[in-house]
């Protein structure tokens, strides 16, 4: 238990920075959903999970890394961004830049009134990241990576419990 507890004090943010940071994704997340441009590229179904996976990432997480690929974000229906949210659980191993980039994104334009089986992949999201967090010995940009995440969720989405 001890090893727990000092994880996660020596890892997470300060209170006072999720708090304000939390804050300031509201508002940001406000201000790009309402002043949406939409990219007219036209997007696959959620359910393929293989093709997400090759748009995201080509073949691998580390490959040279597109931004404009982002823009499709805005253009996706809710359900297909919780697919999204909920394959990244499966996909991301180390919270690469790249990674985080999609799940900024992906939380960014994800509507804040969810169901209650969104918010369960929320959760799942975010203990997904602190188990990856628990595994770090040190503060590194992955960690700092995690810790904006996490908070994301915590903060933007109601989930403050979970850190």
């Amino acid at each position: 238990m001890a090893a727990f507890d000092m994880a996660t004090s020596t890892l997470a943010p300060a209170e006072a920075w999720r708090t304000s940071f939390g804050k300031s994704f509201k508002t940001y997340r406000e201000h790009k959903q309402k002043n949406k441009k939409k990219s007219g590229r036209s997007v696959m179904h959620g359910n393929d999970k293989k093709g997400w996976y090759q748009l995201c990432y080509g073949h691998s997480t580390e490959e040279p890394f597109d931004k404009s690929k982002l823009d499709i974000v805005a253009d996706l229906p809710q359900r297909t961004i919780l697919s999204l949210l909920n394959y990244h659980i499966q996909w991301v191993k180390e919270v690469t830049t790249t990674e985080s980039l999609w799940l900024f994104a992906l939380l960014l334009y994800l509507d804040p009134v969810l169901t209650y089986n969104d918010v369960s992949t929320l959760r799942d999201l975010a203990r997904h990241l602190i188990a990856l967090r628990q595994q770090k010995k040190e503060h590194d940009d992955a960690v700092a990576r995690m810790n904006i995440l996490i908070t994301i969720i915590g903060q933007g989405f109601g989930q403050a419990d979970l850190i």
